[in-house]
Parts: C-alpha cells; sequence; structure tokens
C-alpha cells in the first residue's frame, strides 16, 4: 500500500491547483466555481494536517453564494438551484467555526421540509414522514435526509426534532435484506437494488444513534460491494461510513481507495471525488466525529 501521508499530501496539492482566482473549486479542471466541490475542499482541508489559512478564500468564496433566506445556490451560474446543499454548507461552516453563516443555514434547514404523501401498497414506504428533498416542494430522498441529520448533528443538535425525525425516515427507507436504493426500498413489493453511495450516506447520519443490529445488513452489503468496487468515490464514501460503523474490513478498504487514487486524473478528474477521497485517508473525521 502507497505511504498514505504522502499520498494525501501529494493529492491535497492537486486539488488545492483547481481552485479558481475567486476562491471555490470547480467539479473539474478549469470549469466555474462552484459550491459542492467546494465544500468537499474544505472538508478535505480541515480532515489533514494543512494550514487553515488556505482554507479561508474558499471559506469567504462559499458565504457569496449564500441567499437571504440562509440557503445556498449550486453556483452563481444557477442561483435557483441547490438548495439541498445548504445541508453540507452548514456542516462545513460548523466545522470550520464559522457559527453565523452556519446558524442562519441551519434555520433555513428547520423550515426546508419535504412534502408528505398518503401511504400505499405501491412503495411500502411512511409517506407521513418529514425528511429533507433536493429542491423545495419535492418528497424526501436518502442523500439530502442523510446530510440534514449530519448538519444538525455537527452543530450539536442531534436531538433535534427534524434530526429525529430524519432519523427515522432513513431506518424506515432501510431495504429489509440491507442498503438503500434512493429513495424507496420496495416497489410493488419487490425489493429494490441498494446502491454504495446511497447506503453509506445513510449508515453514516445513522451509525451510532439506533441498536447496532439494525444496521448489520445495510453494513454487511457495503462491505462486499467494497470488495469488488473499482471507484474511488464509492471507496471513500464506504470507508468513511464503515469506520464510523467500526467495520472490521476498514484497513482493506483503505488500501483499496489508496491504490486507486490514480484513477481520478484527466478527464476523469472531479473535485468532488478527489475531496471525498482525501476525507476518507485524511487524519481525522469531519463529516462525523
Amino acid at each position: 500500500m502507497p505511504n498514505v501521508t504522502e499520498l494525501w499530501k501529494s493529492h491535497w496539492g492537486r486539488l488545492l491547483a483547481l481552485r479558481r482566482p475567486e476562491g471555490g473549486f470547480p467539479y473539474f479542471e478549469n470549469g466555474p466555481a462552484s459550491v459542492e466541490p467546494t465544500i468537499h475542499a474544505v472538508l478535505a482541508g480541515l480532515s489533514g494536517t494543512v494550514d487553515p489559512t488556505e482554507l479561508v478564500a474558499s471559506l469567504d468564496w462559499l458565504a457569496t453564494v449564500v441567499k437571504s433566506d440562509g440557503s445556498v445556490t449550486g453556483s452563481p451560474a444557477a442561483p435557483v438551484e441547490g438548495a439541498w446543499l445548504t445541508a453540507p454548507y452548514a456542516l462545513v461552516m460548523t466545522k470550520a467555526g464559522r457559527t453565523a453563516q452556519a446558524a442562519a443555514a441551519l434555520a433555513f434547514l428547520e423550515r426546508f421540509a419535504s412534502i408528505t404523501v398518503q401511504n400505499t401498497n405501491q412503495s411500502e414506504l411512511d409517506g407521513s414522514l418529514v425528511g429533507w428533498p433536493w429542491t423545495d416542494g419535492a418528497f424526501s430522498w436518502v442523500e439530502p435526509t442523510a446530510w440534514g441529520v449530519l448538519a444538525f448533528e455537527a452543530a450539536g443538535k442531534r436531538d433535534a426534532p427534524r434530526a429525529v425525525e430524519g432519523r427515522s425516515l432513513l431506518l424506515d427507507r432501510q431495504i429489509p435484506s440491507g442498503g438503500w436504493n434512493y429513495g424507496s426500498k420496495k416497489s410493488f413489493g419487490k425489493e429494490l437494488i441498494p446502491f454504495p453511495d446511497t447506503t453509506a450516506y445513510a449508515l453514516m447520519a445513522l451509525a451510532g444513534h439506533v441498536p447496532a443490529e439494525t444496521l448489520q445488513n445495510s453494513i454487511g452489503f457495503l462491505e462486499r460491494d467494497a470488495e469488488a468496487q473499482e471507484s474511488p468515490y464509492s471507496l471513500a464514501l464506504s470507508l468513511l461510513a464503515l469506520d464510523l460503523c467500526e467495520s472490521g474490513a476498514i484497513s482493506h478498504i483503505r488500501s483499496r481507495l489508496a491504490e486507486r487514487f490514480d484513477l481520478m486524473t484527466g478527464e476523469r478528474l472531479n473535485a468532488v471525488h478527489l475531496g471525498l477521497a482525501l476525507q476518507a485517508l485524511g487524519n481525522r473525521r469531519v463529516i462525523r466525529e
């Protein structure tokens, strides 16, 4: 396995080189600054041993995309998109010690709620539970709900009613045999397929908050998936989640991820994926400590 410390420093340098003059990070080299890659770049920096002054310009840029209601946009070019990013934005501002910005974002998240639906036999989920949607006026989904829960926990509000209900929603959407799909667990009586990214986010939000046995099938799914997984993005998320779940597979997954960093080059370089991989190999937890 490569030397993780040297690997981290080398690829942090690659990520930092993508930063735009205004302080934000693009998804791809020479692209426009966008919120999601900037959030993950800052979290990557916080996970390592970088000088905090290296992150100031990026945090300052993030403050420029905040709307009057406390939410953020996906990018300056898409002012009506990206409300779901307010949760990871709140988390990163909390971690960076920018409490005023974090508080405004959390106030928005209190109001930003998914719609409810009448229960049916088609999807076998509890439509009365409120989580977080991708955009205003929509149904709840696993990933934005997990981010909402994580944002409240980072701010020391793990027992806030929205966070508690968010965890209940995630448990309700868990596929019985293990893992999570994007929003539902069954359709017309048949289990849907679980995915590693949604499963990882749900486990990060739930680990330590629910009885361990309720998550075992999902942990097992993520461990098995990682054995054959080649995507650095999926491996990074799996490592972040399974580390919190105290899985015995994390050393092996860490090695697999370290050996696949070079896949994130050229046209396959994505700043979100690289940022998550750096968070997974960093020397401190940041999404959840």
